[in-house]
């Protein structure tokens, strides 16, 4: 034997303990493998003989405190946690004694359990080892700032047996008022509440149960009541008693309350705005789509003389800015109220600069600006962004470059590589440039930084929505600027794998404003359904540049789809808002008739939220073309739609 093996023998048949070894097997029987000397000393037994029929010493322990004990052996065999046990068994003497144990089991391969521990006598405490522990529980029950309530579960109802000072403040009795009474007598004339029929079964079943109530306090006024109640058991397993655990959480109630109603009110504030933005739009748009669409017609008509069609190129100039204003409110509140929805995907950055370049011509060629794009050798490397609000931001930056420039300046696009793996893109001007303490106005809605009453339109929330865009889309933007020299807006985005398809499709060319009749020499019927009489009017002088298609008209849903029936028109142009029947209604009705279920429909709509068009998608329109509209791109729409029936 080693040298610490004689000491750790020495010391456990020497200690003031029982030191043991207990292991129980895999089907239920019990014993011994170690116990020490001191098994003699404190109840008259053998070593040998206790491992030889571990039953002789559970004889031992005082019935009460037995059942304890096997369901302690039990707990821990099933938990694998530490067994701790106190209760009482007779001495060698006969006398009955307060014993403590203590021990950490070990599962073995074969489904055995071992326990190495110990057993002491702590009965020499005398009344200080009983009694000062149940002082101190008490003055703990005392002191804490919850309800504790006893009630004894043998009693007839279940009577309250002890309340603390803490339940007599939540519920104004006192404990003469309370003690002898069921505690039911807080629900007042509250007795219908769900969560009772809960309560009480639980309590007839013995378990353990948590609810919360809304009693009343003994001046009238309720409270809400998280209540959780304990069952209590004796040696033998027998209920005895219920302990419960009152809060009171009526401030936490009343602020989740308030929370909500908060919520509620802000959604239906957010909704209203919704509402209010979508009709505003709706309503602003329908003048507009005559008042651009014409001036369109008469700007692009070849047979017009040149101050009219200047004077037509005034109003689609004051209409497009008015479009735009319109546009940026919306796009602004969109984004605000978190609707706005984005597509990101690989956005090839020169082909995109250089369209800008195209939109921002007449503005550099009023103000005699050069424009210079200055691409790197990764002038092939794709951002990663949405290509539609990327083009809206960058148009908006050299748009910028451009209005706030100097007769004579320049205007600079350049992309670099930036830090990490993004790149960045950056619109320099040559104008005045922006004080260092005002920069941070910039990114705010309506500071035009003292342009409000200059000569160049804007509606000063243009950066602001080109911030939360790239944002958005996790990038950065920023601004480096000098007084007298001009100044640099840059953006910085995650670099993309590969060019987009979309890219492509979303810069094909328009369709021009004339085309000849096709080739075929048919002639092509298309409907429109609007009950605008100006709408109407502007889509017939729109539909003169078509010589190959013959335009209904109808007012009215019931109109159309009568001469949807009849014509078997070859397309159907289509409004949202019309009387009696919305568009969406007449299009699910045209596509569940079989005459009428092949033809193709677009929107023709003011409706131009998001949701608008998104729904518009879902429906099943070939199209959704929103007002005012852009008759280039509402001709390229006719024509495909047409092509695919040739």
């Amino acid at each position: 034997m080693s040298t610490e093996s004689s000491h750790l023998q020495d010391l456990a048949e020497h200690a003031p303990v029982i030191a043991f070894q207990f292991e129980r097997l895999a089907d239920g029987r019990r014993r011994f493998l170690y116990i020490s000397p001191a098994i003699a000393e404190y109840f008259g037994l053998s070593p040998e003989a206790v491992m030889a029929d571990a039953e002789i010493w559970f004889d031992t322990v005082h019935p009460e405190d037995r059942p304890g004990l096997e369901a302690s052996i039990g707990k821990s065999a099933w938990t694998l946690s530490d067994w701790q046990w106190e209760g009482r068994a007779r001495d060698s003497q006969g006398r009955t004694k307060w014993f403590r144990g203590r021990s950490r089991p070990k599962s073995g391969k074969d489904g055995s359990i071992v326990w190495s521990g110990v057993l002491m006598d702590f009965s020499e405490a005398g009344a200080s080892g009983v009694e000062l522990p149940i002082r101190l529980y008490a003055r703990a029950l005392e002191s804490v700032p919850v309800g504790i309530l006893i009630a004894d579960a043998n009693a007839a109802d279940m009577p309250l047996i002890y309340i603390n000072p803490a339940f007599e403040r939540i519920t104004g009795y006192t404990a003469d008022e309370t003690l002898g009474r069921n505690c039911r007598f807080l629900q007042g004339e509250d007795t219908k509440q769900p969560e009772l029929a809960k309560l009480r079964e639980e309590l007839k079943a013995g378990r353990e149960t948590r609810v919360t109530l809304r009693n009343y306090r003994k001046d009238g006024q309720p409270f809400w009541n998280d209540l959780l109640l304990a069952p209590v058991h004796d040696g033998s397993g027998r209920l005895t008693h219920f302990i419960g655990v009152a809060h009171d959480i009526t401030a936490q109630r009343q602020a989740e309350t308030a929370l909500i109603l908060a919520k509620e009110e802000a959604e239906r504030a957010n909704q209203a705005k919704s509402e209010f933005l979508s009709s505003m739009s709706h309503e602003l748009r329908t003048p507009l789509n005559a008042v651009i669409g014409f001036a369109q017609l008469l700007a692009l008509d070849p047979d017009n003389h040149p101050k009219d069609k200047e004077h037509a190129q005034e109003i689609l100039t004051a209409g497009n800015h008015l479009l735009k204003l319109i546009n940026e409110v919306l796009d602004l509140s969109r984004i605000e109220a978190g609707y706005l929805e984005l597509d990101l995907q690989p956005v090839p950055i020169l082909e995109l600069a250089q369209e800008c370049s195209r939109l921002i011509q007449p503005t550099l060629h009023a103000q005699q600006l050069s424009l210079s794009l200055d691409f790197e050798d990764s002038l092939d490397t794709p951002m990663l962004a949405d290509r539609m609000r990327l083009k809206q931001v960058l148009l908006n930056l050299m748009s910028n470059a451009a209005k706030y420039n100097r007769t004579g300046g320049k205007v600079r696009v350049e992309y670099r590589r930036a830090e990490g793996d993004k790149m960045r893109l950056s619109v320099s001007d040559t104008g005045q440039g922006i004080a260092p303490e005002r920069i941070d106005e910039l990114f705010q809605a309506f500071h035009r930084l003292g342009q409000e009453n200059g000569p160049i339109q804007g509606t000063g929330i243009g950066l602001v929505i080109s911030k939360r865009l790239i944002e958005l889309m996790q990038g950065q933007i920023g601004v480096e600027s000098m007084l007298g020299q001009g100044s640099r807006f840059w953006i910085e985005l995650p670099v993309a794998s590969a060019p987009s398809a979309q890219a492509a499709a979303d810069s094909a060319t328009e369709a021009s404003l004339s085309q000849a009749t096709p080739a075929d020499g048919r002639t092509y019927t298309v409907l429109y359904v609007e009950d605008n009489p100006a709408n109407m009017l502007l889509v017939k002088h729109v539909m003169k540049n078509r010589p190959g298609i013959r335009l209904l008209g109808a007012t009215e849903a019931m109109q159309g789809l009568e001469l949807a029936e009849t014509e078997r028109p070859d397309l159907i142009l289509l409004d949202i808002n019309l009387p009696g029947m919305s568009g969406f209604d007449l299009l699910q009705y045209l596509k569940s008739h079989a005459t009428t279920q092949g033809i193709p429909v677009i929107a023709v709509s003011a409706n131009a939220m998001s949701q608008d068009i998104e729904r518009g998608r879902r429906a099943g329109f070939l199209d959704y073309l929103t007002k005012p509209l852009d008759i280039s791109k509402f001709l390229a729409a006719v024509d495909k739609a047409l092509s695919g029936k040739r």
